[in-house]
């Protein structure tokens, strides 16, 4: 199946708050605050516009939120940008959808100016095909935070160059 199909934009709506709650909840590996938080960020976005300085990407089918990104510049940095959420729902991870979301999010943070994407993650057994999947689009781990999260539970930071 092609992801040609679905629909993609970056406008945020009010409706996406809770339609990023319910995608990262259905994920499976985010923690509720975790959620919680993903829909602040959207909530932030439809709040202040611009000025949040959140970027996201959503795609859809149907009119429903089945992936997403969000990313934003790293205050008082030359082009670097975070990439603090990238999530598909399971019935459509098969697809490529992350792999077309990673893209579009690069792409965006090029036009934005951004030279380099840093993104974290979990050591969590998880997470473990997460990391997989950065480790397959170019992304370089650079540093691991032992018992960062909690006891056991390591902060992994990846960072990639964009040409």
């Amino acid at each position: 199946m092609s992801t040609t199909h679905f629909s993609w934009r970056q406008t945020v709506h009010e409706a996406d708050i809770a339609a990023v709650r319910k995608l990262t909840t259905k994920v499976g590996v985010f923690s509720e605050e975790e959620s919680f938080v993903a829909g602040e960020l959207v909530e932030d976005a439809c709040n202040r516009g611009e000025a949040a300085g959140y970027h996201f990407i959503f795609v859809e089918d149907n009119n429903q939120v089945i992936g997403y990104t969000c990313y934003g510049r790293i205050p008082f940095t030359d082009g670097r940008f975070d990439l603090y959420w990238i999530a598909v729902d399971p019935e459509y991870q098969r697809l490529k959808l992350g792999t077309a979301l990673m893209q579009r999010s690069e792409q965006g943070v090029a036009q934005l100016g951004g030279k380099r994407v840093y993104l974290e993650t979990s050591s969590r057994t998880e997470y473990a095909p997460v990391r997989h999947f950065y480790d397959r689009h170019g992304y370089k781990k650079i540093i691991e935070l032992e018992n960062f999260y909690r006891d056991g539970d390591n902060k992994i930071m990846y960072y990639k160059i964009l040409t």
